[in-house]
């Protein structure tokens, strides 16, 4: 198992987790679309909805660049919360709450050409110092994914709304494109 992440955070609980289980997991903490390897994989996940930080130009470098470095019918499944159809539905201007001790805001945008929701999340601390962050979320509607992925050298084999148990229908929070290499 190879694992590719950006962030050193993630990549340092992949290591801890993989030595806790001794599984021999290899980890590189570098950008997923600059990452090149020789070796020819039989399966690759993009999960907690990262695909949605890429334009489509990216999207289509990583999918593309997915492709290439899997095995001939070898399975790549894809795992987002981002469909237009599903972000239209839960779309909110404005929210707050509370993440243990701290108060966190959102002020959202919607936006077109290319769809997209930019969010700025303000993190207040009990001492009243915040941070702010922002995000850009890129949106795909299904019709766009499934053309993506087709486009980049894959069938789709199934989509589900649980992994592996119920197939997808419109109105589910989250969606598991699960397609194969063409030989």
């Amino acid at each position: 198992v190879t694992a590719v992440d950006n962030c050193t955070d993630y990549i340092n609980e992949i290591k801890l987790t993989a030595a806790a289980e001794n599984l021999p997991v290899e980890c590189l903490e570098t950008d997923v679309l600059s990452f090149k390897t020789n070796k020819k994989f039989d399966a690759a996940i993009c999960l907690g909805n990262s695909f949605s930080f890429f334009n489509k130009e990216d999207t289509m470098a990583l999918l593309t660049g997915t492709a290439d470095k899997l095995k001939p019918g070898a399975k790549f499944i894809i795992q987002t919360m981002m469909l237009t159809e599903m972000a239209i539905r839960e779309f909110k201007e404005t929210t707050e709450g509370t993440i243990g001790e701290y108060k966190c805001n959102t002020k959202s945008i919607f936006l077109f050409d290319p769809t997209r929701v930019e969010v700025v999340y303000t993190m207040i601390a009990e001492d009243g110092t915040e941070e702010i962050k922002e995000s850009i979320d890129y949106l795909y509607s299904y019709s766009e994914m499934t053309a993506m992925i087709q486009d980049a050298g894959f069938t789709i084999r199934n989509i589900y709304s649980i992994p592996g148990r119920k197939p997808f229908t419109f109105g589910e929070p989250r969606a598991y494109f699960v397609a194969q290499k063409n030989a």
